[in-house]
């Protein structure tokens, strides 16, 4: 998923960023779940439109895991490191869960990912 600073936020004056999830999309009548959620920063450009897991671009170690469960709205979890490297201002992140298969809505979508970022 990407994010973009604008020309405005200058990444070397970054002090937290932060992704918000939204809840999971469960499907109704299923047993609540765990999954651990792994967060990489994307090393390159991409277009998310030409995006599938042959041609998925490559990450870096993740920069934070949790262990969640499918049926909250996950914590704010800590990207400040890709924040602070990012190229053109764009913030390229991949998102790796494990265990339970997990959903969430597109950027398309009222309830999406956002980005928090505080400055100096």
């Amino acid at each position: 998923m990407g994010f973009s600073l604008g020309n405005d936020i200058d990444p070397s004056s970054i002090t937290s960023c932060k992704l918000q999830l939204p809840q999971p999309v469960t499907p109704q009548n299923s047993n609540p779940s765990t999954y651990t959620l792994s967060v990489s920063q994307v090393n390159a450009e991409y277009d998310a439109k030409t995006v599938t897991p042959a041609k998925a671009p490559s990450s870096g170690s993740p920069i934070v895991e949790a262990t969640l469960s499918d049926r909250v709205v996950p914590p704010a979890m800590d990207v400040t490191t890709a924040c602070t490297n990012a190229v053109n201002g764009n913030v390229n992140l991949m998102l790796d869960a494990r265990g339970a298969p997990v959903t969430f809505s597109s950027s398309a979508s009222s309830n999406s990912a956002k980005l928090i970022v505080s400055t100096k």
